[in-house]
């Protein structure tokens, strides 16, 4: 193996475990010199825009951009409708690109990652209403894993998409019930478990928060979905 394919390989490895969109790899190539290549993650943003990727392999989607395309700078900006951004733009377009602080003027606050503008990766949005948001982010929405802590004490661990919970999590009532299943744009849809304070629980089929059938044990659900792992060479 070649050392672009080491970097490759090395840089692949630590987005598995990142949880990261992608990696951006800075390689030699021949002709016009350093190539950057982005190693995309599966079911995720790749950032870029009518590029075409030029390989697949186990999911992961690999770019090859121009290395400029990335160059970053940080700077401080007033926006005139009053919002604030401190911290990393893309150079060939001006957009939020990389990490900082987005500021409105309404209150609210997100730190984190950005991408071509979008609030996308890892980032915690503080909301002028008192609520809390940690987690994943994509095109400007909670989506992926986050925590929701809303400001009367209810919190919700688990799966987003398009800002709604959506998957598979945990909600904490506040007034200490407890429910642990799926979930379907933010409300409690499917297989799912309620644990009440008081010491009983309810365990069954939802629909639109409403209990429909309760739990056969008869029945075998699954929970997880296991992985299958295939390798391939990359170059």
């Amino acid at each position: 193996m070649d050392k672009n394919s080491s970097l490759i390989s090395e840089a692949q490895k630590k987005l598995a475990s990142s949880g990261n969109n992608y990696a951006d790899v800075i390689i030699a190539d021949e002709g016009d010199g350093l190539t950057t290549v982005r190693i995309v993650a599966p079911g995720k943003s790749s950032g870029t825009s009518g590029i075409p990727p030029f390989k697949t392999c186990s999911g992961y989607t690999y770019y090859k951009i121009k290395s400029d395309i990335i160059t970053l700078k940080y700077t401080t900006e007033t926006y005139t409708n009053g919002n604030t951004y401190d911290g990393e733009i893309k150079v060939s377009t001006g957009k939020r690109h990389g990490t900082g602080t987005y500021k409105c003027k309404s209150g609210s606050k997100y730190v984190g990652q950005f991408v071509d503008g979008n609030m996308e990766g890892k980032g915690t949005c503080y909301y002028a209403s008192g609520d809390q948001y940690e987690g994943d982010f994509m095109n400007g929405k909670r989506h992926g894993q986050g925590v929701y802590t809303w400001k009367h004490g209810e919190t919700y661990t688990g799966r987003w998409a398009n800002h709604s919970r959506n998957g598979h999590g945990v909600n904490t009532y506040k007034n200490g019930d407890r429910y642990e299943g799926n979930f379907e744009n933010g409300k409690r849809n499917g297989y799912g478990i309620m644990y009440y304070k008081s010491g009983g629980k309810w365990e069954g089929q939802w629909k639109d928060d409403e209990q429909v059938e309760q739990y056969n044990k008869e029945k075998k659900v699954e929970y997880e979905v296991k992985k299958k792992e295939s390798s391939c060479i990359i170059f």
